[in-house]
């Protein structure tokens, strides 16, 4: 919580910047290595605070002043929010750091073999997912240890995501399969076959019942305790996905080779289209509903932060309000989540 203000969602751009949208308030988290809090009504500064050590940076300019490659620079690669206010970094150099938002001080480090940008936290931050290729680290990050892994997969995991209770945790890998573990004893609980191709997205219900993974072709809505699909979507890119919080909506950014650079909105009960929003020039790398249904956020890869009033009946929307021009890569979306 900063001021006040429940943060909805943190992305991270090319260029190491974050940007974050809060639920309570329109404003705006953004910054290279030195976070910034803006309102997006009155473009205006709230706050800020430095992020990585600004010994980076001086180390930076040292470098390009002497051409000097011995200059150690560690640059962030990946962001996650936590609900208990927590930011995790994760940087090209393998590390991945855990920072406190209102001290502003890093309060857990732990070292991979190799990088990886994308990973996942419990909701109080005790514990982090990331993914090694065919495994994933399940790391104590308040023992600073390792405490097991996640494993199954037969290529390299490409999403891990955690249901809103923690209960469970889910990865999909470019084996084509989605897998559904439990994070009590580590166990896999669900298999989930049926794509063709690499399993790039996977996204739980709000009440666990329901599962949503996609590819480059396909789309699928599992019923988790079957594991068995109720809908499968074919010719549908997927990039990112998001239940509304109803769960009676499911939104699909479009993305990869075969990406149309929409958003496709889907009844959840048929797998039917309801909304079909056009406006990013570029592949969907994110997308987040608002408080209720009618409202949802979407980053493109042409550097778009878009929000999208839903209208709850017929398929025509309001052009989309645009909140954020800059090269922004991704958004990531805890329900709950709060700036501490």
């Amino acid at each position: 919580r900063l001021g006040g203000t429940d943060v909805a969602w943190v992305g991270v751009t090319k260029a190491g910047h974050f940007a974050a949208h809060t639920t309570s308030s329109d404003s705006m988290l953004y910054g290279n290595d030195v976070m910034r809090v803006y309102n997006l009504e009155r473009h205006a500064l709230l706050h800020h605070f430095c992020l990585i050590n600004t010994e980076v940076e001086e180390a930076e300019a040292a470098a390009e002043k002497d051409n000097s490659p011995e200059v150690p620079v560690v640059r962030v690669c990946g962001s996650y929010l936590t609900g208990a206010g927590m930011l995790v970094t994760a940087h090209v150099d393998g590390s991945v750091c855990m920072w406190n938002l209102d001290s502003r001080e890093r309060v857990a480090e732990c070292a991979l073999p190799k990088m990886v940008s994308v990973f996942a936290s419990n909701h109080d931050a005790t514990v982090l997912y990331l993914p090694a290729y065919s495994s994933c680290v399940v790391w104590n990050t308040e023992e600073a240890v390792e405490k097991g892994k996640l494993q199954g997969h037969k290529a390299a995991i490409t999403r891990v995501v955690l249901s809103k209770d923690d209960s469970l945790v889910a990865t999909c890998a470019e084996d084509c399969v989605v897998k559904v573990h439990s994070t009590k004893d580590l166990k896999t609980v669900a298999t989930l076959t049926g794509h063709s191709s690499t399993a790039t997205c996977v996204v739980f219900s709000l009440d666990n019942k329901m599962l949503a993974s996609g590819s480059d072709n396909e789309l699928i809505l599992w019923n988790v305790a079957t594991g068995q699909a109720a809908h499968k979507l074919a010719g549908v890119a997927c990039g990112s996905l998001a239940f509304s919080p109803s769960q009676a909506l499911l939104a699909v950014g479009s993305a990869g080779p075969k990406s149309d650079c929409s958003v496709r909105v889907l009844r959840v009960s048929n797998g039917k289209q309801r909304h079909h929003l056009r406006g990013h020039s570029g592949q969907v790398n994110g997308l987040a509903f608002g408080k209720d249904d009618d409202t949802l956020l979407t980053v493109g890869q042409d550097g778009m932060v878009m929000r999208w009033h839903l209208p709850s009946a017929g398929t025509n929307n309001d052009p989309p309000a645009i909140l954020l021009k800059g090269p922004v890569d991704g958004l990531a979306h805890r329900p709950g989540g709060k700036l501490a």
